[in-house]
């Protein structure tokens, strides 16, 4: 049984070693031979869009899947060597595969809330660059040394596009791509449509969309701080049962009662009850986060 143990460890420790020692950018390519199919187009984009907000662009989809393959066996090898209970490592194992991806969500949903509260005072930046008579590339320009600091090292992106190839669109296609940030899409576009149309109602526009981000974000503050209670409460009453049957299977006659048929029959029930109420409680109470369409 220690052999076994020993292996999977091992095997946890090789994926592991791989995915970090081999890491290669996400970057779109142009594509060679058939075009993936829309399915696996769209899930390819939300995982680089995903990373890239979470601040980690140069991960990969591959270092990803070894990632989450090497914790889940190393977290089931663990628990069925303190437990002696196959289902309850599966169970772990399928519970911990899903650790970098909850980590990569939760970095993304900070650093996007960070970017809701600083958009409106870049704008405002931009705003002032303009009415001091600055161009629009030079305004943008002086957000990497000057901006808020979230911003500085996406904005580095234009202005390398910018001094490489002297046009202003292309620039703002590249900013659009580092941030990944819907919000950011819309700045961008207004700024190049402003600029297509000569422009005369850029600050007007600006000051308008500064001012419903303003608001936009009040409203999602109060939302949240209403509801942040009841979210903790639910995650705590999910997570309270499985740290109980944990501390329990450390027992023997627990854990011989679980490994047979009738235990393992009510442990997967317990598991897929508490998957499906988690996996509600977080759809009914999450708030919707405007889409990229303006890429």
């Amino acid at each position: 049984m220690s052999l076994v143990v020993g292996l999977l460890a091992g095997c946890a420790v090789g994926f592991l070693w791989w995915a970090m020692a081999f890491p290669i950018r996400v970057r779109p390519t142009r594509q060679q031979g058939p075009l993936p199919s829309r399915g696996r187009a769209v899930l390819a984009a939300k995982l680089r869009d995903l990373c890239v907000q979470a601040g980690h662009p140069s991960l990969r989809a591959h270092t990803f899947v070894l990632v989450s393959l090497g914790i889940a066996i190393l977290a089931g090898g663990l628990t069925f060597l303190v437990s002696s209970h196959m289902l309850l490592a599966l169970i772990v194992s399928f519970i911990a595969s899903a650790a970098p991806t909850l980590f990569l969500v939760s970095a993304a949903a900070q650093r996007r809330k960070t970017m809701r509260e600083t958009w409106p005072e870049v704008i405002e930046h931009i705003i002032s660059g303009v009415r001091a008579g600055m161009s629009l590339g030079e305004t943008l320009s002086t957000l990497a040394e000057t901006g808020p600091a979230c911003i500085r090292g996406d904005m580095r992106s234009f202005v390398g596009e910018y001094s490489a190839t002297g046009r202003f669109d292309s620039a703002l296609k590249q900013a659009k791509a580092s941030f990944a940030d819907p919000v950011a899409d819309r700045v961008f576009e207004a700024i190049r449509l402003a600029d297509a149309a000569g422009g005369v109602h850029l600050v007007s526009l600006l000051e308008d969309l500064a001012f419903m981000l303003r608001e936009e974000q009040r409203t999602r503050r109060e939302v949240e701080a209403r509801q942040s209670w009841t979210i903790t409460g639910a995650r705590l009453a999910a997570a309270a049962p499985w740290a109980v049957l944990g501390l329990l299977m450390m027992r023997e006659d627990a854990a011989t009662l679980y490994a047979t048929s009738t235990g393992s029959t009510v442990m997967a029930i317990g598991v897929v009850v508490t998957a499906l109420a988690y996996g509600m409680m977080l759809r009914l109470g999450r708030l919707p986060d405007s889409p990229r369409t303006l890429r």
